[in-house]
């Protein structure tokens, strides 16, 4: 089956500008991105090991100091218990409860 002319004049340079197009992002992304060097390989050792630690401190029980009888929760259980103490205190209205500012009628701009 043979394409008509005309047809092949429509078609054909949207078709080439995209496969340039396509053709050049590829080559750009292939020339930009590289392998990770060692000293980012080593930053992300450290930031995992960093976070490992901040979820072993943030998640278990353990001593904060033993001597002065100091422990560490998880956060959770915090929470929980935050939750629990503020439930306990009954609602009341703190002691500047009016949000409007009294006001002159009269007042006219200058």
């Amino acid at each position: 089956m043979k394409i008509p002319t005309q047809l092949n004049k429509i078609i054909a340079p949207p078709l080439i500008s995209a496969s340039v197009f396509a053709l050049a992002s590829w080559a750009l992304f292939a020339l930009t991105s590289s392998k990770p060097d060692a000293t980012t390989l080593s930053r992300f050792n450290k930031l995992r090991l960093l976070q490992e630690e901040d979820h072993k401190r943030l998640g278990f029980y353990g001593w904060v100091d033993r001597a002065k009888g100091w422990v560490r929760i998880p956060i959770s259980r915090a929470l929980e218990l935050e939750e629990q103490r503020l439930r306990a205190i009954p609602p009341h209205p703190s002691e500047n409860s009016s949000p409007f500012a009294p006001v002159s009628l009269i007042e006219t701009p200058p």
